[in-house]
C-alpha cells in the first residue's frame, strides 16, 4: 500500500515541476546480482542504528 502511495505522490509531484531531480539518488543495493557474479568477501549493510556520542 505504501509503495502504491509513494508512487502517486511521485507522479503528481513530478508532473507539477516540484521535484528537484539533481539532487536525487539512485541506489540499486536491492537488485540480486546476475547468476555466475563473483560475490565480494565483506559486504556493508546499511541500518538504521544510533550514532555514536561525540562528547
Amino acid at each position: 500500500m505504501f509503495d502504491q502511495l509513494h508512487q502517486v505522490l511521485l507522479g503528481e509531484l513530478n508532473a507539477a515541476g516540484r521535484i528537484d531531480w539533481t539532487r536525487a539518488v539512485a541506489d540499486g543495493g536491492h537488485l540480486r546480482a546476475k547468476k555466475g557474479a563473483r560475490v565480494s568477501a565483506h559486504r556493508r549493510w546499511i541500518e538504521a542504528g544510533q550514532a555514536r556520542s561525540i562528547t
